[in-house]
């Protein structure tokens, strides 16, 4: 009897151990984007000169890269990626490069994207307040009303 009670518990904790490293079921969507956003952004952005597209992907994809750095990523306070030459290359682009920004903010794991679009954006209001009273975001939340805001406008 002890022998089966063991048996038994060692697959139970064998079987929550696999579990624990399996995805989550209700994993984060893909894309904050509706069908027609989506198509609506994708025209926009086919409305950007080629180059612009490309120097945008080749510095995005500098910035990102500086994410991972320790004293950025170990940070607390998200503006932190506010603090890379790489940074200042691609706000350097200027308006143009905000649909595509919005685009990398659709992705739930691209919110860094929001410091860029606040630069370059300085008018879209970083906070909300209701009954007069300031009102706490993530910084996930705040991309993800910065995508919503986007097709408000």
């Amino acid at each position: 009897m002890r022998l089966a009670r063991r048996q038994f518990l060692q697959r139970a904790v064998g079987a929550a151990a696999c579990l624990a490293l399996a995805p989550p079921v209700c994993a984060e969507p893909r894309s904050y984007l509706s069908r027609s956003q989506a198509a609506k952004l994708r025209a926009q952005i086919a409305a950007i000169p080629p180059d612009i597209r490309r120097q945008f992907a080749r510095r995005f994809a500098a910035w990102r890269k500086t994410w991972d750095r320790p004293a950025i990523a170990f940070a607390s306070d998200s503006a932190t990626v506010r603090h890379a030459d790489e940074f200042a290359a691609l706000v350097a682009l200027g308006a143009p490069i905000l649909p595509l920004l919005v685009e990398k903010l659709a992705h739930p794991e691209e919110f860094f994207a929001l410091q860029a679009y606040e630069a370059i954006r300085p008018d879209w209001p970083a906070t909300i307040e209701s009954n007069g009273e300031r009102v706490f975001e993530s910084e996930q939340a705040k991309a993800q009303r910065a995508v919503k805001d986007w097709f408000a406008r």
